[in-house]
């Protein structure tokens, strides 16, 4: 199981910034290539079943707007985006990620 996260390196100038070096051995960071992304918010706990849900309302919309999915996420692939605490009563916020064609 991985995590990713975007960090922003900006300055107030908006001038690019260099990413924060990590202080723990155990994080790594590294510079990824730009993509496009659409993404589909939920609410609730993340099963194969939603999941399965999400990707298929996310691709159903793309394909009514004339959007392909990208051939790297074309074979089911996916990936989900999930805030808030983990061991919470409240519902967590999701977004089914699919990357698209340029």
């Amino acid at each position: 199981k991985s995590m990713e996260l975007m960090v922003i390196t900006k300055s107030s100038t908006g001038a690019d910034l260099p990413p924060p070096t990590p202080t723990r051995s155990e994080v790594t960071l590294e510079a990824a290539g730009a993509e496009v992304v659409a993404v589909l918010p939920f609410s609730g706990n993340i099963t194969p079943e939603t999941a399965a849900w999400a990707r298929s309302t996310l691709v159903e919309a793309l394909n009514k707007d004339g959007i392909s999915v990208a051939p790297v996420d074309s074979d089911g692939a996916f990936r989900v985006a999930q805030y808030g605490p983990l061991f919470s009563l409240k519902e967590r916020k999701n977004e089914m990620w699919l990357r698209v064609a340029s």
